[in-house]
């Protein structure tokens, strides 16, 4: 079964409406959600199982629903020969929620410190029994914060979030190399504002294989690893790490730097791979000459970017030397310039605020 494809499929098929508004009571008063994350994450899952229960029945699968919360995962798709016995044809799916924060989509994708080393911690059924790992994930923007407020019209109620968009894809696919967060030993998914590289499972993982994935996340360090003990924290370092243990890291490494330039480049590169689309930039310098900023693009333009990193900046000023790029200067007053300035941070990335980074 092609799961992805089932899950779009069904959403078309059922017309989905991600839009939930209130809770109802036994006497119809309807009352307000508010936008507690936990809340919509909550309600996403539970729009999705009658999705889910219709693609196992469609394709001879039993659908469980994890028996504790804090289990993995959300549901379960299992296959049972006819006298009862697991056919090891399990799939785990998981629902992620996340929402838009200055454009970053950002999720944890569950545990790497419990069964994913010992094969039974926190888990449904043994680990090595699930064949497949999706993660279906929601982001949305915030909305009416309302909560708890009671209404005798439901049309009098505003939906708690907007723009719902989804995706599913396989778990290793999308997962970066740091933890997704700061105190919890979780995995986190790749940095990224575009859900479209989510959608089509973009992350490092994706290129290395799931065998990586697996082993990276199984000897990843524990939370409270003193810094010092740490093999290591990134895919580089985990190279190295293998490399000292005398495994042939070479084909890898060349894989990881072909998907990094791809899919996050150094802000150098990021600059070059602009300037290579569109040679052309708006130097902007005081009325001393000194270098204040530089404008990739229009400033009207939704891809509009402004650099301040003063090596960049030299970088580009270089490039035009070449005639490499045109390079336009504006001269402005440094009051002029601020004003200016916080008209770009308003319409335009910044150097550290990048969509590709």
């Amino acid at each position: 079964m092609d799961f992805i494809d089932a899950f779009y499929k069904k959403v078309e098929q059922m017309n989905i409406n991600w839009n939930v508004k209130a809770l109802v009571t036994e006497d119809d008063k309807y009352v307000s959600l508010g936008d507690d994350t936990k809340l919509i994450g909550r309600i996403f899952e539970l729009l999705c199982h009658p999705i889910l229960q219709e693609i196992a029945q469609e394709n001879g699968y039993t659908l469980e629903v994890s028996a504790k919360q804090n289990y993995y995962p959300d549901f379960t798709l299992s296959k049972y020969d006819k006298d009862g016995n697991v056919t090891n044809e399990r799939i785990a799916v998981d629902i992620k929620t996340t929402y838009r924060e200055k454009g970053k989509i950002e999720y944890t994708l569950g545990s790497y410190a419990s069964f994913i080393r010992d094969g039974k911690k926190n888990i449904s059924h043994p680990y090595a029994e699930y064949v497949k790992h999706y993660v279906i994930g929601f982001v949305y923007s915030r909305g009416n914060s309302e909560q708890g407020i009671v209404y005798d019209k439901i049309e009098d109620i505003k939906v708690p979030y907007s723009k719902v968009e989804f995706f599913v894809q396989e778990k290793y696919k999308i997962s970066g190399d740091v933890p997704g967060s700061g105190n919890t030993e979780n995995m986190g998914s790749f940095p990224t504002t575009d859900i479209e590289l989510i959608r089509e499972g973009n992350g490092p993982f994706s290129v290395l294989g799931y065998t990586i994935f697996e082993d990276y996340w199984k000897n990843y360090p524990r939370y409270k690893t003193p810094e010092d003990e740490k093999e290591y924290t990134s895919l580089p370092a985990y190279f190295e790490w293998k490399a000292a243990c005398g495994n042939n890291m070479a084909d890898l490494k060349i894989k990881y730097e072909y998907w990094r330039k791809m899919y996050n480049p150094t802000e150098k590169e990021f600059v070059e791979k602009r300037l290579e689309e569109n040679p052309t930039a708006t130097l902007f310098v005081n009325t001393k000459g000194k270098n204040l900023a530089v404008l990739l693009g229009n400033v009207d333009d939704e891809n509009a970017m402004f650099i301040i990193n003063e090596e960049i900046i030299r970088e580009i000023i270089s490039m035009a030397e070449q005639s490499k790029i045109f390079l336009e200067t504006v001269e402005m007053t440094q009051s002029s310039f601020m004003d200016y300035n916080k008209k770009m941070r308003t319409k335009c990335k910044t150097d550290s605020e990048k969509g590709e980074m």
